[in-house]
């Protein structure tokens, strides 16, 4: 993709049909060997069925939330001296409680994951080193662009141009 931020990242459903998207700003900030590392990273991701895996395991916060709403939207039609209504109330306050567990619990996996195409990268490319290298110079870059466009917003609203802000968003 033609774009400046650094970026790489795979999707599809099984490792046969996934794709891995790697920007330009990656390519032009990274070293050959960087981007070995990340493009390994990325295929880690395919390899270990992660999209696969990360969409089933969102699903159960999904319905668990869904579950609630649905609980909440029934409770709120039906008259509060009906027998059953606390009992909805109930089962609607446990969904949310587990749907606040559960979407921790997939950020716990979901790093995991991360951990695991790390690795393969590492082993794979026998230069773990790499890969780190890359995300150290990922991170900074995203940093140092943030900063240069807060400047130029900064800039360009205490002045009271906004050209220069307009020439950004476009």
């Amino acid at each position: 993709i033609d774009d400046g931020g650094p970026n790489a990242f795979t999707y599809g459903h099984t490792p046969n049909n996934a794709r891995i998207v790697i920007t330009r700003g990656l390519l032009d900030l990274l070293d050959e060997s960087e981007v070995e590392g990340v493009v390994a990273h990325e295929i880690g991701h395919a390899k270990n069925w992660d999209m696969f895996l990360m969409t089933v395991v969102q699903l159960v916060p999904l319905i668990l939330y869904y579950i609630y709403r649905t609980l909440i939207q029934v409770k709120s039609g039906s008259s509060n001296n009906n027998k059953g209504s606390g009992y909805v109330a109930l089962v609607a306050i446990v969904s949310y409680v587990l749907y606040i567990v559960c979407e921790y619990i997939v950020l716990w996996f979901s790093r995991t994951r991360e951990y695991y195409a790390d690795r393969f990268a590492g082993e794979v490319t026998k230069s773990p080193n790499s890969l780190a290298s890359a995300l150290v110079k990922i991170a900074y870059g995203l940093a140092l662009a943030t900063l240069r466009e807060a400047a130029i917003f900064s800039n360009g609203f205490e002045s009271g141009d906004t050209s220069a802000w307009s020439a950004a968003v476009q």
